[in-house]
């Protein structure tokens, strides 16, 4: 299976709200390609969905290192410190 292909069947767990295999899959997925900055974006995702949001913050924080370019990773990261009431650094880069 494909490092795509793979990212596409962790993705669809996180849409079913399937969020423990989802994380399971982006986990062995990052072990093999670490740099795939989609997978960390997505994993960030999956922790904010499970209130976790600093954890989010982390896996946001690595996405926009890898693409910073991607806007997505820092308005979500934005999102979760709105969550954990860091209201005067949620809009910093």
């Amino acid at each position: 299976m494909t490092p795509e292909d793979r990212f596409i069947e962790a993705f669809t767990f996180h849409a079913n709200k399937d969020y423990g295999t989802a994380i399971e899959r982006l986990n062995s997925l990052l072990i093999d390609h670490p740099d795939m900055h989609m997978a960390w974006g997505l994993r960030g995702a999956v922790l904010h969905d499970l209130k976790h949001p600093f954890d989010a913050i982390m896996n946001y924080d690595r996405a926009s290192s890898i693409a910073p370019e991607v806007a997505s990773y820092y308005n979500n990261r934005g999102a979760c410190k709105l969550d954990l009431s860091l209201y005067n650094s949620a809009t910093a880069r």
